[in-house]
């Protein structure tokens, strides 16, 4: 078993109040023992991060929707959160600039950062 810790994040909430109420749950959830989902992949996660984003701009909610689609979900979406390495990151971006499939290069690259960033 790994015992690194890791920091849990979450993001999106409508009011400041909303995130507090959040992280009271997600306290009294890690004081029980209980923490997020082993099983949850980061399709999943990526998926209810967007979700989350309540006042995106529709070109930003579209550009995103495509990186996901065509970048991070087939190149991560299949991996366990807890499992993501900075390799499977690094991976993702070396397979960008190599200009694999049809859509690639830096540029592309960059994009699919910020929107995974």
């Amino acid at each position: 078993m790994d015992s690194t810790r890791r920091q849990l994040t979450r993001s999106g909430f409508a009011t400041k109040r909303d995130a507090q109420q959040a992280l009271a749950r997600e306290l009294e959830r890690q004081k029980a023992g209980l923490h997020h989902e082993p099983s949850l992949t980061v399709g999943d996660f990526v998926q209810q991060w967007l979700a989350g984003k309540r006042n995106l701009r529709e070109t930003t909610r579209r550009s995103y929707v495509m990186h996901i689609r065509l970048y991070l979900e087939p190149a991560l979406g299949h991996i366990r959160l807890q499992d993501l390495l900075a390799d499977h990151i690094d991976a993702l971006y070396s397979e960008r600039l190599r200009g694999k499939r049809s859509r690639g290069g830096a540029a592309t690259a960059h994009h699919v950062h910020r929107t995974r960033r």
